[in-house]
Formats: structure tokens, C-alpha cells, sequence
């Protein structure tokens, strides 16, 4: 009677746990959350710019004539090169889901996106000579933000996994918001993925082109909309009350490292969600406040909150991201080299420069890159992300911009000085194989020498062997013919 009054209070217990850490992840009353937009960043590398215009020009085949003229994109970055350090922006016509076509003017190009896109809207600029850069806007259909409601708001009991390891098992738990964290970062990934593979069909740079084994790195900002305080003291206190909700979207709250622009507050996604393999890079969460409005000329507050981060320019955010992958192509440089060491005995020469050519042409690239990125210019910040950390003193707030900028400044110091390191030992392996080769050359010039003269003296033996036998023959011919001579005398 007794274990069976345990083992239901130990339910109990269960079940009031299942229940709060649900409700740890609601907001108050149960307020409505948008999922409004996310936004894509792509690099287009100046040597595949034509791929990215061929693209365009088949995505907007069947735009009208009134939008034509925002398609001039062959003729502004075309001659960019002639032009170094210019900078343009281009807003290229939307992207419209075919089932909204009769609620949009005549003015953009009809797809069919699927069932959550609603548009996308697609701005093309050049924040240095050699990239072209994408910032492409997703706005989502409303059943996209049902289904982050039913899975924030939805009850989900506590389960366990029997995991099975070599010296024995153990229960795994997966709490309530645990579950909401893993199905809204999956259903988040799928919209991610359903939208790169739309767009990779008419341009691939260098994130769509690695995002068919390491889809993260992408560099994507999810906008969520819904009301919270308007004041950094009220955000600082709201942030650490509803940290269960703030962790469905797989990220936390700090205010060191929350920033704020009016209404908006960006944070850091987590890169280490052990339910997948997806966040192999961190992206951006954006949390939206619906509380008031601050620009009236837009149509509705959703119109203002995806209109007015679309105006942000994330370039550095882009850039950031293409050095952290240079940092990853740098350790291959340094697994190329090692092993040419390694095999230097072995290597043959023709392998060592046609491996020298791949260094020559990254070290170039990024070389190029970070001169670029090092001209006086600054970037166009016009939305400034303070953190909160010194919300009472707003002069010792930090700006992300600022930061992103140091840490770029900082990895491509470091890339350099690597790559100096590479460039200098291939040349010292090129030069130790030259030597090599140029050793084998003189054997090889010796022995064939030895060999030359050999046959010489061969042919000159077979020559004088010839010569004396011609000369036997001759006096044979001429002591038959005297002795021939004598006996008719």
C-alpha cells in the first residue's frame, strides 16, 4: 500500500514538474508570438559575379517593363572593378509566392515558394571591390507563426531514453522545454533549408555552396515578434523571468550580450543544441516588440517591425562569417603543407606545384580581401546595437557592430601572418625539390654521358670493322686479280 502511495505522489511530482516547466516557457497571458522574417546573407566572389547575373537574369525572366529598371545590375557592378572603393545598393523587385499574386501590383517576379513563404525581397550591394553581397528578406505566412504557437503553448510531457554505451546504459531526459527547443530549431531549420534550395537554383556563393554539408552557415537573423517592456530596466527583468521561453528559440538571455535598437533586441542562437548537427555556426535571433508603434507611415505594426529590419545593414555580420570560414581553410593549407613535408621524399614535382597553385590562389584572395577591408571607409551602420550590460550609462555600451569590426580586424591579422608562414615554407619546399631535381638531372646527365660515349665508341668499333674489312676485301680482290694477270702472261 505503501509503494503504491510513493510511486503516485512520485507521479505527482512528475506531472507538477512537467506542468511548470511547460508554463516556465509561456508568456504572459499567453501572448500571441509572431515568427515575421528571416534574413539570409550570401557572398558572391568577384570571379563567379557573371554565374550571379545569369541567375538573376532567369529568376526575373518574366518581371514587366515598369520594373525593368531595377535590374540594371550587369550595368552597376559589372565595371566595379575599374572603379575601385564605389559603393551601390540595389533593390531588386520581390519575389512573390504565386497563391498571393492577386493581392500584389504588377510589380515583381511570381514563384511558387512553397506553402510558408510568403516573398522575399532581395537587395544586392558591394561593401568591398571583390564581393557582391545578398541580404535576402523571407516574409512568412501566418500558419508558420500557428505552428510556433502550438509548440511555445502545447504541454509536453517529460521523456525518457534508454542509451545503451559500452559499460552500461543510463536514462536520458528530455524535459518540456527541452522538446520545444528542439521541434521549433527543427521546424526553424526546415524553413531555412526550403528557402536555400529555392534560391540555390538561380545563384550559389560561397554560404549556399557549404550549406549542403554544414546548412548553418548561412548567416541568418530569425525576426519573433510579441509585447514586452519598452525600458532597458523592465527588458533586463523580463529577460531573466521568461529565460524558459527565450530558450525555445535556442538562445539565452545576458545582457552583456543582448543588444538593442529601439525595438528590437538581438541575441546570440546557440551553437551547442546536442538534439542535431545543424548549428554547426551561430546565427541571430531578433525579438521584435509589438508593444507601440514608433513609425506610423507604415501600413501595420508587422509591416513596420520586417520593413525596418530589412533596413539594417548586416554586411559586417557576412563578412565576419566569410573570415571564420577562411580561418577553417587555412587549417587545410596547414594540413596540405605537413604533408608535402612529410612526403617530400616521395612527392613528385609536378604534384608540389600543381598544390603550390591552390596556396598561390587562397593566399591571393584573402590577401586581397584583407586590403580591402583595411581602406579608411566605414561601413553604413544605420542601426546601432548597444548592449545592456551598461544600460544606467549609455557612453560605456558596447556597439555589435564595433565588436564584430574588432574581431575582424583581429582574425584577419592572425590569417596573414599564417598565411605568410605557408606561403614561405611551400616556397622552401618547392625550392628544397627543385634542388632534388636538379641533383637527379645531373645523375641523370652523367649516366646518359656514359652512355653517349659507350655507344660512340660502339659505333666507332662497328665503323673501323667496317673500314678494315672493306680494306681486307679490296686487296683480296686485287691479289686475285694479279695472280689472274700473271697466269694467261
Amino acid at each position: 500500500m505503501d509503494d503504491v502511495k510513493n510511486e503516485l505522489k512520485m507521479n505527482q511530482r512528475d506531472e507538477d514538474f512537467d506542468r511548470r516547466n511547460n508554463e516556465n516557457c509561456f508568456l504572459k497571458d499567453k501572448q500571441r508570438i509572431k515568427y515575421n522574417s528571416f534574413i539570409f546573407l550570401e557572398i558572391i566572389p568577384l570571379e563567379k559575379q557573371n554565374q550571379l547575373f545569369n541567375g538573376l537574369d532567369n529568376l526575373y525572366s518574366e518581371v514587366n517593363g515598369y520594373c525593368s529598371t531595377r535590374l540594371e545590375y550587369r550595368e552597376i557592378y559589372s565595371n566595379r572593378h575599374h572603379k575601385l572603393f564605389q559603393k551601390c545598393s540595389l533593390n531588386l523587385p520581390s519575389i512573390v509566392n504565386l497563391n498571393c499574386k492577386e493581392n500584389y501590383f504588377d510589380t515583381a517576379t511570381y514563384q511558387d515558394l512553397g506553402d510558408n513563404i510568403r516573398e522575399i525581397e532581395i537587395s544586392v550591394s558591394n561593401p568591398l571591390p571583390s564581393i557582391i553581397l545578398l541580404q535576402l528578406n523571407v516574409h512568412l505566412n501566418e500558419e508558420v507563426s500557428q505552428k510556433i504557437n502550438e509548440i511555445v503553448y502545447k504541454y509536453h510531457p517529460q521523456k525518457e531514453e534508454t542509451i545503451t554505451l559500452q559499460n552500461g546504459t543510463f536514462i536520458k531526459k528530455s524535459h518540456p522545454e527541452m522538446q520545444k527547443r528542439s521541434e521549433i530549431s527543427n521546424f526553424r531549420n526546415s524553413l531555412h533549408k526550403e528557402t536555400i534550395d529555392f534560391l540555390k537554383k538561380y545563384f550559389s556563393g560561397i554560404f549556399f555552396y557549404l550549406a549542403e554539408t554544414a546548412p548553418s552557415i548561412v548567416p541568418t537573423i530569425d525576426v519573433i515578434s510579441f509585447d514586452y517592456p519598452s525600458d532597458e530596466k523592465g527588458i533586463i527583468a523580463w529577460g531573466r523571468e521568461n529565460s524558459g521561453f527565450i530558450s525555445c528559440f535556442n538562445t539565452y538571455f545576458s545582457s552583456h550580450t543582448c543588444y538593442r535598437n529601439r525595438n528590437y533586441l538581438l541575441m546570440f542562437e546557440s551553437n551547442d543544441f546536442e538534439d542535431n548537427n545543424y548549428n554547426n555556426y551561430s546565427n541571430y535571433i531578433v525579438f521584435a516588440n509589438r508593444k507601440e508603434r514608433i513609425d506610423k507611415s507604415y501600413f501595420d505594426i508587422d509591416s513596420e517591425i520586417v520593413m525596418k529590419i530589412n533596413e539594417c545593414d548586416f554586411n559586417l555580420i557576412a563578412i565576419d562569417r566569410f573570415v571564420r570560414e577562411q580561418e577553417n581553410q587555412v587549417g587545410k593549407l596547414n594540413t596540405l603543407i605537413t604533408q608535402e613535408i612529410e612526403n617530400l621524399q616521395s612527392d613528385n614535382l609536378n604534384k608540389i606545384i600543381d598544390n603550390q597553385k591552390k596556396v598561390v590562389k587562397a593566399i591571393f584572395s584573402f590577401e586581397r580581401f584583407s586590403i580591402e577591408f583595411s581602406e579608411p571607409w566605414s561601413f553604413h551602420r544605420n542601426f546601432k546595437f548597444k548592449n545592456l550590460i551598461f544600460w544606467e550609462d549609455v557612453d560605456k555600451s558596447t556597439e555589435l557592430f564595433h565588436e564584430i569590426k574588432d574581431s575582424i580586424d583581429f582574425r584577419i591579422k592572425k590569417i596573414n601572418i599564417l598565411n605568410s608562414l605557408f606561403s614561405q615554407e611551400y616556397e622552401k619546399i618547392l625550392s628544397l625539390k627543385n634542388l632534388e631535381y636538379n641533383k637527379k638531372m645531373q645523375q641523370s646527365v652523367y649516366y646518359l654521358t656514359i652512355i653517349v660515349i659507350f655507344l660512340a665508341f660502339i659505333q666507332l668499333l662497328l665503323l673501323l670493322k667496317t673500314e678494315l674489312w672493306n680494306l681486307i676485301m679490296t686487296s683480296w680482290d686485287a691479289l686475285l686479280e694479279s695472280i689472274y694477270f700473271l697466269q694467261f702472261q
